[in-house]
């Protein structure tokens, strides 16, 4: 389905431009707060004077503006930005979500977290294994939702075709942007099917994940809460998806396999030039402790 295609590639590309809304929004909202400032220092305050208190106020409120007009230019700059960081931080302006916290990756990784992998076919060749950590202490949800659909262990889903990525394909690679496969039903982007029923809700319980840098799995939805069996594997540092879509988990190994799938994408709506196919997939056996206890007589 052509079209289900490059409705899926135009909707994530859509994404990618939200970052410069939320990069022009507070250098906006800065100029116009120095702005202030500067049409402020040819104003007359008018005051009227009421009762002590409000002139304890206002004595103390001129006070800190004399002080701020005795800087220097460089420092007025410094300390109206530093105060516009902070309400931004607090009111959302920065483009991120009040009181959401942020956890980096290299926090949310663990020896005891569960290995998957792909066996990747390029153009019907063999081209490798990729091996991904799931975090799955941060995100247990999403986490439990790949690992089980890398297995196949939950069965066909209510479409009746097997919850499984072996055999389906990355539909869509964008060199230094994103691959994005997983679509288990009709295996071309317009489909996909989660562990838990057709869809599934944004994990956000215990902060987001950024899309910091490449390597990161992360959830391809089709708005909030409307999480599937859809992945993305970026390419690159994808800042735009922050708070959209859910990181779940990073690629451990294979990263030469990764890149040698990269090759065959293009700008183009992510088309690839060659198919490229996950043939095998499943879970890793977690590492024992090689230490080994001795019997006793």
């Amino acid at each position: 389905d052509t079209n289900a295609l490059d409705t899926q590639y135009e909707s994530t590309m859509m994404m990618k431009s939200t970052i410069t809304m939320k990069q022009t929004l507070p250098v906006l909202a800065l100029l116009l707060f120095v702005l202030s400032i500067v049409l402020a220092q040819d104003a007359e305050p008018v005051m009227e004077e009421t009762t002590t208190r409000f002139d304890d106020v206002v004595s103390f409120v001129t006070g800190l503006y004399t002080s701020f007009r005795s800087l220097n230019t460089m420092v007025q700059f410094a300390a109206c930005l530093m105060v516009f960081n902070i309400l931004a931080g607090v009111t959302g302006l920065d483009g991120g979500k009040p009181g959401m916290k942020q956890m980096k990756v290299e926090e949310c990784r663990s020896k005891n977290h569960p290995r998957v992998f792909f066996d990747i076919s390029i153009g019907g060749k063999k081209a490798g294994r990729i091996v991904m950590e799931l975090f799955e202490t941060k995100v247990p949800m999403t986490a439990e939702n790949f690992r089980a659909l890398c297995t196949g262990e939950k069965g066909n889903g209510r479409s009746g075709k097997p919850r499984h990525y072996k055999g389906t394909k990355f539909f869509a690679i964008s060199p230094g942007y994103l691959a994005q496969g997983g679509d288990t039903t009709n295996n071309d982007g317009s489909g996909g099917e989660s562990i838990y029923g057709i869809k599934f809700e944004d994990e956000w319980t215990r902060g987001y994940i950024p899309h910091s840098e490449p390597y990161l799995l992360t959830s391809a939805n089709s708005g909030p809460n409307k999480n599937a069996s859809q992945f993305y594997l970026t390419l690159d540092k994808t800042p735009w998806l922050n708070e959209k879509n859910v990181v779940f988990g990073c690629v451990e190994s294979g990263k030469d396999v990764v890149r040698a799938m990269e090759k065959v994408g293009s700008k183009e709506e992510g088309k690839t030039s060659e198919d490229v196919v996950i043939v095998d997939c499943g879970e890793l056996p977690k590492k024992k402790n090689s230490k080994s206890k001795k019997k006793k007589n």
